[in-house]
């Protein structure tokens, strides 16, 4: 070999397994789990950061794959790029094909038909490894619960097999020119620098400007692969570092992740540049594993039922996503999920890295230089067997314990929702009247069976459109729309203001007008965009302009018409750039009295609060199951935000619409079903039918004498 070649295989290569690396793995795994069953939510100071366990896996493969190829061209003098696109396509493909085939085979018997083939569609694209990409162009947000596919978990193994197509070929280009080179090694590290350095700059860009999108792109990933790049090429010279300084590294890397799940939150905008801290912590804890002679190995990471997490975690990263969704959907209890989840996924990703990913490592498949091993051989045949007959017993157990636990909630008496919650009950006696129908119609669908024979079919209930919404709606990123329904020579009008909860609004309001020729409605709507002047992300989680623009434009509208009455109402807020959880009802007061403010020339407004949210129905409901099971409660962030709306109103000296009562009884409990209507269309929205229902209630404040 050249003698001006500096760059050597790692040492630390001779060891077969790097324990340190495995039990980084666990940790990784283990914290995406937690956070995807939302245990970490629930611990002191309400850690939202486990999603960066992904970005743990990244730094593993950026350091891995670059070793492994470093070691080749450095021991052979080239990279054989059809053994290395081979031996992905054996670790990886087998097992995510496996997962795939299962979840659309149990999503077909579990959900909707609809729902169903949605999850088929998508489970093509994380097949095809192009899954980001998909979630990325429908503008998917990965941290929002009403947007959720069962196959959202495989974007990152599509970043990561879209990573592995350009790096090989990257690093192969850039190897022939640093080993030409009087220091290769430096050659090598400042290209990588180079890369990582442009796709940080990327991420951080794509992350302020559009933050949806970036949350999936490769390119906004690729400075995270680098980075565990930068460490395998620097590997050769810094194996040698005291042991001291190692165990500082380990320590403080491990430091830096648990401060990564503290402190990064969904909504600050991932990966650019908060990335950094998990990245660069990962990347420590590995530098300080990198030593041939002096592995490092501490208690009780090195334990063997951590590293067996560890050795386990691609299989239980595949499984845990549908495993959490399916049981979710059969058993409406938390606290048998959580458990339950945890435990069928262990003995899913188990029996799968034993009987499947192994043995197709060891096998001659795909192998090139060996003798072929027939694949109908007794050992392929034990392993199917095995494999098989462990999904057969996880989903005998799934089913059993679904039939057991809802055998053992019908022998009881319902428990209550959750304590009596005081409504505010001032309203019309015609709206006093149609509270009063809408709460025998809950008592008497409360014991409903089954989903037939409702309004909508609930076969329908997941997409919706109708002309009412194509012709009034108003997109996250299109030009401001406005409409004018009922008859165009009404004496009276109404504007309806909001976002899509206002849009939900006008079936009501659009009923009403039909029913009442002497008033007309106009329409002032636009997707995530509400009516009080409060900081707003959009979908794409970029701070929301347009909608700013919108309201201007809407309130401007508005007053130049001079409408008889304004129906205003907004989503509940989950969160508010740059607005803390616990300042949220003050901004919101604020923001709403200011709304109020502006609209002062109009004589009427009514503030209407939103629906509380419910369950998402293609997740809930399902051919076996009663719409009792897909029954919520009113939160307290519901009632907080009614009670800083009433004083903002109060202030103003406008009207409250108190809404609880037209879809909650009055202990705080909120069917899906209400005499033969579906209530809502997914976790927030109401379905045409309902929505409608509810005109005579927009008539009774509107239009009493």
């Amino acid at each position: 070999m050249n003698s001006r070649v500096a760059l050597k295989p790692n040492p630390s290569r001779k060891r077969a397994r790097r324990s340190d690396i495995q039990s980084l793995r666990a940790v990784a795994v283990i914290l995406v789990i937690l956070d995807h069953l939302v245990i970490l939510q629930k611990l002191p100071g309400s850690p939202a950061g486990g999603f960066i366990g992904v970005d743990i896996f990244f730094v593993i493969s950026g350091f891995l794959i670059t070793q492994h190829l470093i070691s080749e061209r450095v021991g052979t003098g080239r990279i054989a790029f059809g053994r290395f696109y081979l031996r992905r396509v054996r670790r990886l493909l087998p097992l995510a094909l496996l997962v795939i085939a299962v979840t659309v085979l149990a999503s077909f018997v579990i959900f909707w038909p609809w729902q169903a083939s949605s999850f088929a569609l998508d489970g093509l694209w994380s097949a095809l490894f192009v899954s980001n990409i998909a979630f990325a162009i429908r503008g998917v947000d990965y941290f929002a619960a009403d947007q959720v596919s069962i196959f959202q978990h495989y974007w990152s193994l599509s970043v990561e097999e879209q990573f592995y197509l350009f790096w090989p070929l990257m690093l192969a280009v850039a190897a022939f020119f640093a080993f030409r080179s009087r220091h290769p090694g430096r050659t090598l590290f400042s290209i990588a620098v180079v890369v990582g350095g442009l796709s940080f700059v990327w991420a951080c860009y794509a992350t302020a400007v559009s933050p949806t999108s970036a949350y999936f792109s490769t390119i906004a990933r690729a400075f995270e692969f680098a980075i565990g790049s930068l460490i395998a090429i620097a590997a050769p010279r810094l194996g040698g570092l005291p042991r001291w300084l190692r165990i500082s590294l380990s320590l403080l890397g491990l430091a830096g992740i648990l401060a990564s799940v503290v402190v990064i939150e969904p909504g600050i905008g991932f990966p650019g540049p908060m990335a950094l801290l998990p990245t660069l912590s990962a990347a420590a804890f590995i530098l300080a594993g990198t030593s041939s002679e002096d592995p490092l190995e501490l208690w009780p990471l090195n334990a063997r039922a951590v590293t067996y997490v560890g050795d386990i975690s691609y299989s239980l990263y595949l499984w845990h996503w549908p495993v959490i969704l399916i049981l979710g959907a059969l058993i409406p209890r938390e606290i048998i999920v959580i458990p339950g989840a945890l435990v069928l996924t262990f003995i899913l990703a188990a029996l799968s890295y034993h009987f499947v990913e192994q043995p197709i490592l060891a096998s001659s498949w795909l192998k090139s230089g060996e003798r072929k091993r027939r694949f109908t051989n007794r050992r392929v045949m034990r392993n199917v067997t095995a494999m098989t007959a462990g999904l057969a017993l996880v989903a005998g157990t799934v089913a059993a314990g679904d039939v057991a636990l809802r055998t053992m909630l019908s022998l009881r008496d319902e428990e209550p929702p959750g304590g009596n919650v005081e409504m505010q009950l001032d309203q019309p006696a015609a709206a006093e009247q149609m509270v009063g129908e809408i709460q025998a119609m809950i008592a008497g669908s409360r014991d409903r069976d089954g989903w037939q024979d409702l309004q909508p079919d609930v076969s329908e209930v997941g997409p919706y459109g109708g002309d009412l919404t194509a012709e009034c709606w108003t997109r996250d990123n299109g030009p401001p729309r406005t409409c004018l329904r009922g008859n165009p020579d009404a004496e009276k009008t109404i504007a309806v203001l909001g976002d899509s909860i206002a849009m939900n609004a006008a079936f009501a309001v659009d009923r009403f007008v039909e029913e009442h020729p002497d008033w007309n409605m106009a329409v002032y709507a636009k997707l995530g965009c509400a009516a009080p002047e409060v900081p707003l992300n959009s979908p794409s989680g970029a701070p929301y302009t347009s909608c700013d623009e919108f309201r201007e434009w809407a309130i401007a509208e508005i007053e130049a018409s001079q409408p008889d009455a304004v129906w205003l109402t907004s989503a509940l807020p989950r969160t508010l750039r740059g607005v803390s959880e616990a300042d949220i009802p003050e901004t919101w007061e604020k923001g709403l009295g200011t709304t109020l403010q502006r609209l002062e020339s109009v004589p009427e407004v009514y503030v209407v609060m939103p629906p509380p949210a419910g369950a998402d129905l293609a997740f809930c409901s399902r051919p076996f199951n009663d719409p009792a099971d897909c029954s919520s409660e009113i939160t307290e962030k519901w009632i907080q935000i009614r009670d800083v709306s009433a004083e903002a109103t109060r202030t103003e000296n406008r009207a409250l619409v108190d809404t609880a009562l037209w879809y909650c009884t009055p202990d705080g409990y909120c069917p899906a079903v209400i005499g033969d209507y579906i209530v809502r269309r997914d976790e927030r929205h109401l379905t045409y039918e309902y929505g409608s229902f509810l005109s005579a209630l927009v008539a009774a404040w509107v239009a009493s004498e």
